[in-house]
């Protein structure tokens, strides 16, 4: 991996790295940052506290990772001002940390004055659903309810939505589902698993989100089941105390276009279009499920950075792939490609690609792949 044995002249480790680095945000982009503490798991390094990562809203692709000995800004401050001046283009609008409004001043003085910071509504939630009883009885219709302060959905898709459930065109088999059976799933693990997908999210702005806020609480921290076991914790009021004075935070930026459409393909008995947020701290919360398994457990810290940069390079090519697919289908152009294929690239290696192209180009020949993304010479950006 560390040897330039590769016919393009540089080795995989240096093919990681470059990958990462040639991600560009452009100006108006998305992005989020973050610290995870799984991924250290994979490292024999005395001294880390964590992994500070970073993630384009867009196309969802990692554009940082550096092990720090404690959480605060002072440690990342080096890799953010050196990405700042090094990237080809790094001029995000909108930064989302779970730390918002706290180092703002900060953030503003690396990436610009006109900086928006924002509080992920992925955090800012969780913070108040990690409190809830999930063995209540009562806890799915008081996480409806707590769901229904932060954001509603675009009537148009949830219109579009209820009519396929309804009329027996969402499911091959024909089934019709009553509104009794669709409330049933509303309460339950399978509206996000199954249908969250078809539906944008409108988030409300921080009056309204304080004030739904203050009514939720009256209206379920009484809620009990048959057993008298509530879904209201002894410290679910400290945590809705301590978001209500943060949830203007959280508001969604404006002038920007938030979702990605994904077109319904051919076989689609429903036509429904998915969306994609660009909202990149969800993306970005469960990037880090994935962070803790790009390598093997208590390796050195050499070896463990390159399987961990490996396992970015292959998520970022992977999101290429998937951000081009959709763009085609967009143009109403025709995918060849198997649905439950898709989403996977047929080459991972494109600096193997694109030396193949040079060479059939020095022999005057036309290129052999159509759709390679080169990656730029390394600028020096280290990583982990």
């Amino acid at each position: 991996e560390s040897r330039a044995l590769n016919p393009y002249g540089y080795s995989h480790a240096s093919r990681y790295r470059r990958e990462v680095q040639s991600v560009q945000i452009p100006k108006g982009e998305m992005i989020a940052l973050d610290w995870t503490f799984a991924a250290l798991k994979n490292y024999l390094l005395a001294g880390s506290k964590a992994i500070f990562t970073g993630m384009k809203g867009s196309t969802r692709e990692w554009i940082y990772a550096q092990i720090v000995k404690t959480t605060g800004v002072d440690q990342v401050s080096h890799l953010l001002i050196e990405s700042k001046i090094k990237m080809a283009e790094n001029d995000p609008a909108v930064l989302y940390t779970d730390t918002c409004p706290h180092n703002a001043p900060f953030c503003r003085k690396i990436y610009g004055s006109s900086l928006l910071t924002r509080l992920g509504l992925f955090h800012l939630m969780h913070r108040i659903v990690d409190t809830l009883d999930s063995h209540s009885m009562v806890y799915w219709k008081v996480l409806v309810k707590l769901k229904a302060c932060f954001y509603t959905y675009r009537e148009a898709d949830l219109s579009a939505l209820i009519r396929c459930l309804t009329d027996g065109s969402f499911y091959r088999d024909g089934s019709k589902l009553s509104r009794p059976q669709i409330d049933a799933i509303q309460h339950s693990k399978k509206w996000k698993g199954r249908f969250d997908a078809f539906l944008q999210k409108v988030l409300k702005l921080g009056p309204s989100i304080n004030y739904s806020l203050s009514k939720w609480v009256d209206d379920c921290k009484d809620l009990a089941d048959d057993t008298g076991r509530r879904a209201f914790t002894n410290t679910t009021m400290k945590a809705v105390n301590n978001q209500l004075e943060k949830v203007e935070h959280a508001e969604d930026p404006n002038e920007i276009d938030l979702y990605t459409e994904i077109p319904a393909g051919k076989a689609s008995s429903h036509g429904l279009s998915k969306w994609q947020s660009k909202r990149p701290e969800s993306a970005l919360e469960k990037g880090h499920e994935s962070l803790a398994h790009y390598a093997n457990g208590g390796c050195a810290p050499e070896f463990a950075d390159i399987l961990t940069l490996g396992g970015m390079a292959a998520h970022n090519v992977q999101r290429r792939w998937i951000c081009k697919m959709n763009e085609l289908k967009l143009k109403g152009q025709e995918v060849s490609i198997p649905v439950e294929y898709q989403d996977q690239p047929p080459f991972w290696d494109h600096s193997y690609l694109q030396y193949l192209n040079d060479r059939a180009k020095d022999s005057n020949l036309l290129p052999i792949f159509s759709k390679t993304t080169p990656i730029d010479e390394d600028n020096g950006i280290e990583f982990l």
